[in-house]
């Protein structure tokens, strides 16, 4: 019913919790990294889904070649392109940022507006 009406997902915060109690008793590590992901502060790490513009200077470049990470001191965690759905997870030096796609990345703040200012500016150093 929900398919129909237009709705993508939904949110079971039963299970949410469930889950999140079973890692934390399993990987209590993981766990909490994770979950401060998830807090929200102003100088934490945070994980963002940044799109590759078509016109983009590192439109159909490889990671190696953008260096993105030495660049914004963010990690590459996954990427997609456009046709994609699922995102390649630990994407090897050799995937390309494919335009119309985008990239998951972990970062500061700071870091990630950087990214983006970077995959979005008319320069490519």
């Amino acid at each position: 019913k929900f398919r129909r009406v237009g709705v993508d997902g939904v949110v079971s915060p039963a299970l949410m919790g469930g889950r999140r109690m079973a890692s934390e008793m399993v990987r209590p590590e993981v766990a909490s990294f994770v979950g401060s992901l998830h807090a929200a502060t102003d100088n934490s790490l945070s994980l963002a889904e940044i799109s590759i513009p078509y016109d983009g200077p590192y439109a159909n470049i490889s990671l190696r070649e953008a260096d993105l990470r030495s660049q914004a001191n963010c990690l590459v965690v996954g990427a997609r392109s456009k046709v994609t759905v699922p995102y390649v997870y630990n994407p090897l030096p050799d995937e390309r940022l494919h335009p119309g796609g985008s990239i998951l990345a972990l970062g500061d703040p700071e870091g990630l507006a950087h990214l983006r200012a970077l995959l979005e500016s008319s320069n490519h150093t």
